[in-house]
């Protein structure tokens, strides 16, 4: 009779050793299912691959640019310039369209140098590149060609400016539609003075 007392825990016992068996099965046949997907359970730094911060989001002529981009050209205070922006940030495929996959892949690896925005609906206003020598290049060409035919594609006005050791603001704003001059121009805060 004492040993009936005990069955139930038994096999309580039991069951509960069955469910932790089961759950661990499960959990290593999770764990090749996922693995074999290529999903990392780890989030490790592969050994081969390091990496390191970049001394300055912009080169030396960037700044350069910017800097009178900022103080001297962009004077109209409704307006932001941001650096280093995705393309795919600023136009995106038609999503109507069956092709939109491939028009999407062209643009998501690629930044425009500067985007001018309207600070109060952050609006985009158009997009600014500084050409440098490498714009010479064959491979480079074609990229700004079909960077033109985007940005008229969606238009969206874009600005392309030739890199310089030394900006002189006269020459900059030579190379600027005058439509675009107007508005960067447009200093509310000397109008209303």
């Amino acid at each position: 009779m004492q040993g009936n007392l005990f069955q139930p825990t038994i096999d309580v016992a039991i069951n509960g050793f069955i469910i932790i068996i089961v759950v661990i099965f499960i959990g290593a046949i999770l764990k090749i299912f996922l693995t074999k997907k290529g999903v990392n359970l780890k989030p490790t730094i592969n050994k081969e691959i390091s990496y390191k911060k970049r001394k300055a989001l912009f080169t030396k002529t960037e700044i350069k640019f910017l800097t009178i981009l900022e103080e001297q050209i962009i004077v109209n205070p409704d307006l932001k310039v941001f650096g280093q922006v995705r393309m795919i940030d600023v136009i995106e495929p038609n999503y109507k369209l069956k092709n939109w996959r491939s028009a999407k892949a062209k643009v998501i690896q690629k930044h425009f140098d500067y985007v001018v925005v309207n600070k109060n609906d952050y609006s985009i206003v158009c997009a600014i590149e500084l050409n440098d020598n490498s714009h010479n290049k064959p491979q480079r060409q074609k990229r700004d060609e079909f960077v033109r035919e985007a940005c008229k594609n969606a238009n969206l006005p874009l600005i392309e400016i030739r890199a310089a050791m030394k900006y002189d603001v006269d020459v900059v704003m030579t190379q600027m539609p005058v439509a675009m001059l107007e508005i960067f121009l447009d200093d509310k805060k000397t109008q209303n003075s």
